[in-house]
């Protein structure tokens, strides 16, 4: 098994081995969770002396074996002739501590090299041991060694309960799936997910369970059998939760593993001491309570107590748990009963199962499908499975979603039916990796469209839009020009696509009748759909009407009733990108920051990279970027999102830039030109400038001159205010000396207040580079004072950073004197002050109430001695 994951923590003991003192850490999980994996691979990575010492739970009842290890491992010879001559004559607490000053005084005698002592499963050691070890453990000054320890439980009062510890957790959904696809192809994400989801994200119960499915259910063919008959693993963490409980708690956890989900007057009987019993469950983190339902909360924990119990016992609970909700909850009365040899028609399964998965139970919708997919003969349950693909769909759930759409094709032998999952499969592979299903659409349409031309209308409409978003525009408008061929024929639904794709097509183009402001005006919109919400706003951000978008994306997320969790997810996403496409680095942080907070597609596709990129890049943490970048694209397939994989290149080639390499930054950028040349409008990967920038930096001149001309004809067809700016950068970087300075002049003269203070601040840059490369140092320096300023107020930190270095500013001067005890939350409402953005506009960039930027505003006047919100920007000036 290969450490996947667990980043944040190899970073954290990086870090420690790379400190000036000694300092120690435990890392705690439970069993299986990856404590070993995570050692193995912190001492492959050591750049300092790195010593994997073992516990042997053998050796546990051996007194000072534990210590004996730990000084063998040390490679002194005086350290191991210690340990070999060593007697404890007393394990009163006196004799203790007068030993392990002892062993102190004799490591720190040793004049250790930095080393780092890496000690697996520290609580299995001896108990002596363990005394002396966690005493030493506290008192590392002058030792060199770096101590990290793993325990699967830590005792507060025990010898290591005053060390540093953290809690390594479950692996999330990303990971765990990372994992198990690498251990089995081809599979299903669907049946992964599952599996995901009944291991607790515990790495070996994973590997278990998977190991315990048969190829057939891998790949989706077959139900799984639930909750999963538990494996070593499970049955060692359940056994471990149980322990010490009394009668009446664990009668309740036996009731409750019988079923996903539980109510509580069904689970309690309205006994007092069963409601105790739920009370202390719950607070002991055994239980969820999820409104008036509750559920164990570790699938392991309920395999190991379902399964433990004998099959007449589990008979007999389902029994009376059908009876006792005949009258509460019919939909859970017949799956309990299905168990005690009633015949339960499967349908009425699946009925139950939708309409949980409706309720937001996608657990118990899963398991309950997968049981009535046991009980019968698959195509009856089609019509149920497309609306649960649905449900799924619109929770947001995409890898179950495709799992029972293929499913339901599998069950098909109706092309009205295979049609409509067709339409869905599409949707849920485009939102999960942005890519579109190998299907042939326009053969489709030519072998459907006399029998059902509704249908295939809505899937040629939906496709088109699709490519739309992709920004393959030709192949869109051919798929929608095919779907409203099919008009009047075709549903409303369909036509909204139509029209949708269109006004995508329109804004990717940048030219042609720009959709009138009064038709996309979002105070016309409140009603509207949320798909056609969704895709006004990206036509606006498309062409530049950033307010606007941001309108569009804010009445989608204000909505009440809240709209489904896949459209706010995207809402979110798109917001994100259009604060990035804005040059507004402080809202577009927030926006980002909010959306990795609540995103709720597991999958990863390149533009959610993008995004984590462009985080980390606008946070000036360079290296980090360079290496989500260089990941991302390294796995990249011709499959992926042409244009994101453009943008990736971008960034990548202008991180460079900052870096000083422009040599890299070429290689970089005309790969993004080969990638994204495809796409007509220059405003799209915004790539185009940059490419001459570094070409003329790095010496290559006709490149740069080949790379400009062809901007400029593509800008003089695709106009925008985003290529007027980086036009006039590019012509006067490429021009010759005199003839740049005057277009730096005219270029300068015409930006305005409303502009990106990202262009505006890279427009002086490049011209402050210009005049020192024709040794004007003081003209150079005012411009990097001008480009300062324009960085500044975009909160542009990576370039920011790069013109305070050029100035041999000091880290500390980086912000104006009057601003430097002001919180980072009270420097941002100062910049969207300082572009003129009232109280509400900045609590709308912030996601924080109009009341709060008010008392940050108050704050900030006392902070600075400023009178007004006119005379805060006149003393930021």
């Amino acid at each position: 098994m290969r450490t996947v994951g667990r980043r944040a923590e190899r970073e954290k003991i990086a870090r420690i081995s790379a400190a000036v003192h000694e300092s120690s850490l435990v890392l705690v999980g439970d069993v299986g969770i990856g404590k070993t994996r995570l050692l193995e691979a912190v001492q492959a990575e050591s750049t300092i002396e790195a010593v994997l010492l073992r516990i042997n739970p053998a050796e546990s009842h051996w007194p000072l074996s534990g210590f004996s290890a730990m000084l063998s491992s040390i490679d002194d010879s005086r350290a191991v002739e210690f340990g070999g001559r060593f007697v404890l004559r007393s394990t009163d607490p006196e004799h203790m501590f007068a030993a392990a000053r002892d062993l102190l005084t004799l490591i720190r005698g040793l004049a250790l090299s930095p080393m780092l002592l890496l000690v697996d499963d520290v609580d299995q050691m001896d108990q002596e041991s363990q005394v002396l070890v966690g005493f030493i453990a506290g008192r590392l000054g002058g030792t060199g060694i770096r101590f990290i320890a793993t325990a699967s439980r830590l005792d507060p009062a025990g010898p290591f309960g005053g060390l540093p510890h953290d809690s390594l957790e479950p692996l999330d959904a990303a990971d765990a799936l990372d994992l198990l696809g690498e251990a089995v192809r081809p599979s299903s994400e669907g049946a992964l997910s599952i599996v995901v989801g009944q291991s607790d994200g515990n790495p070996r119960a994973l590997l278990e369970n998977l190991t315990d499915l048969r190829p057939e259910q891998v790949a989706s063919d077959h139900p799984l059998l639930m909750p999963m008959v538990p494996g070593p693993t499970a049955r060692a963490i359940g056994a471990h939760a149980v322990e010490g409980l009394g009668r009446t708690q664990r009668a309740l956890l036996d009731r409750l593993s019988t079923a996903p989900l539980s109510l509580r007057s069904i689970a309690t009987a309205g006994g007092m001491a069963e409601e105790d019993a739920l009370h202390d469950l719950i607070f002991a983190g055994h239980v969820d309570v999820h409104g008036n339902y509750v559920a164990l909360r570790s699938a392991l924990l309920r395999s190991h107590l379902y399964w433990s119990m004998g099959a007449k016992s589990r008979r007999d609970h389902h029994a009376a748990a059908a009876e006792a909700y005949k009258r509460v909850d019919s939909r859970i009365s017949l799956w309990h009963g299905s168990f005690g040899g009633t015949e339960v028609d499967p349908t009425t399964i699946m009925t139950a199962a939708v309409s949980f998965a409706r309720e937001g139970h996608v657990a118990t919708a899963v398991e309950l499908t997968e049981d009535a997919r046991r009980r019968a003969i698959g195509s009856e349950l089609l019509p149920g499975l497309a609306d649960l693909a649905e449900a799924l769909f619109l929770r947001g759930e995409l890898a179950l979603a495709a799992r029972y759409v293929e499913v339901g094709l599998s069950y098909s032998q109706d092309s009205t039916a295979s049609l409509g999952l067709a339409v869905l499969r599409l949707k849920t592979e485009f939102m999960r990796t942005q890519r579109l299903p190998d299907l042939d659409f326009e053969a489709w349409g030519n072998a459907y469209a006399a029998e059902h031309p509704r249908v295939t209308a809505e899937l040629l409409a939906v496709a088109g839009l699709c490519l739309a978003l992709r920004w393959e525009v030709d192949s869109a408008r051919s798929l929608v020009a095919q779907a409203h061929a099919l008009l009047p024929a075709a549903s409303r639904s369909a036509a909204r696509f139509q029209d949708s794709a269109n006004q995508l097509i329109e804004a990717t183009e940048g030219r042609g009748p720009r959709r009138s402001v009064s038709l996309l005006s979002p105070q016309r919109s409140p009603n509207r759909r949320v798909v056609d919400l969704l895709v006004a706003g990206r036509s606006a951000c498309l062409w530049e009407e950033y307010a606007q978008a941001r309108k569009f994306f804010s009445i989608v997320l204000g909505q009440r009733p809240t709209p489904e969790p896949i459209w706010m997810d995207a809402a979110r996403y798109l917001l994100a990108d259009n604060e990035i496409r804005a040059g507004h680095f402080t809202s577009a942080r927030a926006a980002v920051a909010q959306w990795r907070s609540s995103r709720i597609i597991r999958a990863n596709p390149a533009s959610h990279s993008y995004l984590d990129a462009w985080l980390a890049y606008a946070e000036g943490r360079i290296p980090d970027a360079h290496a989500l970048l260089a990941e991302r694209l390294a796995h990249f397939s011709h499959e992926d999102n042409p244009g994101v994989a453009a943008s990736l290149l971008t960034l990548k080639g202008e991180l460079s830039l900052i870096d000083g390499d422009p040599e890299e930054a070429v290689r970089l950028l005309s790969l993004a030109e080969l990638v994204g040349g495809q796409f007509r409008n220059p405003a799209l990967v915004r790539h185009s400038a940059d490419y001459i920038e570094a070409a003329v930096l790095a010496g290559h001149a006709a490149q740069a001159a080949s790379a400009l001309q062809e901007f400029e004809h593509r800008a003089a067809e695709h106009p925008s205010r985003w290529t007027t700016l980086a036009l006039a950068r590019a012509r006067a970087t490429a021009a010759e000396d005199e003839v740049a300075l005057e277009r730096f002049a005219t270029a300068i003269g015409s930006t305005g207040p409303t502009d990106s203070g990202l262009e505006v601040g890279r427009l002086h840059l490049a011209h402050a580079s210009k005049l020192e490369g024709m040794g004007m140092a003081t003209e150079a320096r005012a411009a990097l004072s001008s480009a300062r300023s324009a960085l500044y107020g975009a909160s542009a930190t990576p370039w920011l950073q790069r013109v305070d270095t050029a100035l041999g500013l000091e880290p500390e001067d980086m912000h104006p004197t009057l601003l430097r005890h002001l919180s980072d939350e009270e420097l941002e409402v100062v910049h969207l002050v300082q572009q003129g953005l009232r109280n509400k506009e900045i609590a709308s960039r912030l996601y924080i109430s109009v009341r709060t930027v008010e008392l940050r505003l108050t704050h900030i006047y006392r902070k600075v001695g400023a009178r007004s919100r006119s005379h805060l920007v006149s003393l930021m000036s």
